[in-house]
């Protein structure tokens, strides 16, 4: 406690509180020895008070290391899948996750955003996004992250559970459905581009004269080829999915078919 006394201030009109000079060389030397205490603990990684750099007799856990080291993992995802993530998964659903992930970076796609569809197409019920986490033990922004890019791929999408504020996501379960959806954001991000860019070269390699007559060839190959495909492939896509699965049952029948037609007009 400061020692002081109240002194009248004529200018303020007010009592004024004056610690005496003793008083506060006292609190300035208090200030910095426990300033000096606080450096000592930051170099050797201890607690003055009870000896030890795993506990505080203030809080618990404050320099424990392997917290921290925990921490880092969960965030560059380094963590290991962790007991209630194998409690939750039965051994062939995580066989199908790791695997669906996987495939996904050979698609070209995060091994995350893949992990999550696969979680949420196996999930009988709608999923939040802190369940989606602590399930297949990754940090919750990359969640948050993946569940946007599945959702601009328009195979996951928010649903509402009465009684829950939070936002839940579930995946969309007809295959045939997937495969129509992914097929079109493909041909929309990929296709679509490349047919611009033949149309682009193959108008101004035909409005120079003196334009390599070989190049002007390969492309307008090229464009003709994709563009022959990309109707057949729109064809395709706009068929029901009862017609779909015809169409796919009958692929061998389609090339007998062909192959005696081609027999026919020869002879």
């Amino acid at each position: 406690m400061l020692t002081a006394r109240k002194r009248y201030s004529r200018c303020s009109g007010a009592f004024v509180v004056k610690a005496s000079p003793k008083a506060l060389l006292d609190t300035v030397k208090k200030v910095a020895a426990r300033r000096e205490a606080g450096k000592a603990r930051k170099r050797t990684g201890r607690e003055g008070l009870t000896g030890s750099g795993n506990d505080c007799i203030f809080c618990n856990n404050r320099n424990n290391r392997y917290d921290e080291c925990n921490k880092k993992d969960a965030r560059y995802r380094r963590g290991k899948m962790r007991e209630p993530t194998k409690n939750s998964l039965t051994p062939v659903a995580q066989k199908f996750i790791l695997h669906w992930g996987e495939m996904g970076t050979r698609w070209g796609i995060n091994r995350t955003v893949a992990q999550v569809h696969a979680l949420l197409f196996l999930s009988p019920q709608p999923l939040p996004a802190d369940e989606i986490s602590a399930t297949l033990a990754v940090a919750r922004s990359n969640v948050s992250t993946s569940l946007r890019e599945l959702q601009g791929w328009r195979i996951v999408r928010v649903v509402h559970v009465l009684g829950d504020r939070r936002d839940h996501f579930e995946s969309i379960k007809d295959v045939w459905e997937i495969f129509r959806i992914v097929s079109e954001e493909r041909k929309r991000r990929e296709i679509d581009p490349t047919l611009n860019v033949l149309a682009e070269c193959v108008r101004e390699v035909k409005s120079n004269p003196q334009g390599d007559a070989y190049t002007r060839e390969r492309l307008e190959s090229m464009l003709e080829f994709l563009t022959a495909m990309t109707g057949l492939f729109e064809e395709i896509i706009r068929m029901p999915t009862g017609a779909l699965k015809g169409v796919v049952k009958l692929r061998g029948k389609v090339i007998t078919l062909l192959g005696s037609s081609k027999t026919k007009a020869a002879g």
